[in-house]
């Protein structure tokens, strides 16, 4: 099993660097939206911005900033250090924290706890990068109904069933999420224990939408956010999971196309010179290349409307024999099946022949259990 990914870059180079209060407090650039005249504590984020916020408001929203505040005497984690008495510098004469996060993520969650965004839900506008975020400082600084109210948005991406795969494909639409946010996608999820063995299908599909990165971005990551740049990177072990799935998943693309390529054996017309075979020579050789485009490169293997593109050559070509479309069209039905049977094999999360489990029912038992806590 992978380890949990690193954390984002902390600003550990300006203590490094800065010689003076002076040149340090003039480094950073402050928010406007979230520097208030009486604050009483400034956060530092990367890269170099800072926000002046109060003690009270934190510590009423976050378990972490709670604990932390109840000792005055305690001096706060990544405070500078060192013999120049770093420790004593303030931002117009508030204590500094440097947090180790990304400045987006703390901007989502001071604009949850200074109730600029108040719920999570529709028509509220909620995307991916909105929620990613609020789950990773919810569940690093201890906000939990945070974290119970993101959690759905994330579980609903991930179909349950072949038959849910256009469901949750439209859930994603929604969330305005691509496919570079495939590797931020897996990291999420493995903070909130939903990556592993223990949920094999979630796993295997987390995985799946990373074979639609390219390979230069699977093997060295992508950037997260402009506004701190950090980036997300798969594991290793996720690494080969991953590029072993794309080679697996294109190779049954194009075994898909193929047999696109000519009639079937049920054909009635089929010879030389029969309709079907002109037909396919002219029509479906020249679907092909972007048939495998979608097949394999953009995720569209388990799309059930690419059968529906299939029964719409009857429309666009009467002439076809009708066993030979429905022929095409059972196979890949069958072949969409099977991927989507064997997809935790194939993603390496699960060996061939070992006994599932029903992840499904535990997440839900699970959140019911948590809304009833934090409620």
């Amino acid at each position: 099993m992978s380890t949990q990914p690193s954390p984002p870059c902390s600003p550990e180079p300006i203590s490094n660097i800065m010689e003076t209060a002076e040149t340090f407090a003039s480094s950073m650039k402050k928010t406007s939206q979230f520097w208030f005249f009486d604050g009483n504590i400034v956060l530092l984020t990367w890269p170099n911005i800072v926000f002046r916020v109060h003690k009270g408001v934190l510590a009423l929203h976050s378990e972490f900033f709670r604990n932390m505040f109840q000792d005055s005497s305690e001096v706060p984690p990544h405070v500078p250090h060192s013999p120049n008495d770093r420790s004593s510098w303030r931002i117009e004469g508030c204590p500094i924290i440097c947090l180790p996060d990304g400045t987006s993520d703390i901007w989502e969650l001071l604009r949850v706890v200074y109730g600029q965004r108040r719920e999570l839900k529709y028509p509220v506008d909620v995307s991916f990068e909105t929620v990613a975020a609020l789950i990773r400082v919810g569940d690093k600084y201890g906000v939990h109904r945070l974290v119970a109210e993101c959690k759905p948005h994330l579980v609903h991406m991930v179909p349950r069933t072949l038959d849910d795969y256009a469901r949750a494909s439209s859930h994603r639409f929604s969330l305005l999420y691509c496919p570079h946010y495939a590797i931020e996608a897996v990291n999420v999820f493995r903070l909130l224990d939903m990556f592993g063995p223990q949920a094999p299908h979630i796993t295997s599909f987390l995985l799946f939408l990373c074979t639609q990165l390219d390979e230069k971005k699977i093997c060295t990551g992508t950037i997260r956010s402009i506004m701190d740049l950090t980036v997300d990177r798969l594991s290793d072990e996720d690494k080969e999971r991953v590029l072993a799935l794309k080679r697996e998943l294109k190779r049954r693309g194009e075994q898909a196309v193929a047999a696109l390529q000519e009639p079937s054996a049920e054909c009635r017309q089929r010879g030389d010179l029969s309709m079907c075979t002109l037909v396919y020579e002219r029509l479906i050789l020249y679907m092909s290349e972007s048939y495998i485009m979608e097949l394999c490169e953009h995720g569209g293997l388990f799309r059930r409307d690419i059968v529906q593109d299939i029964y719409a050559l009857m429309d666009s070509a009467p002439w076809l024999c009708v066993r030979c479309v429905q022929s095409k069209a059972g196979a890949l039905v069958a072949l969409q099946e099977e991927t989507w049977r064997l997809l935790p094999v194939l993603a390496g999360v699960l060996k061939e022949g070992e006994v599932e489990v029903d992840e499904w029912e535990r997440w839900d038992e699970e959140a019911d259990e948590e809304k009833r806590r934090i409620w």
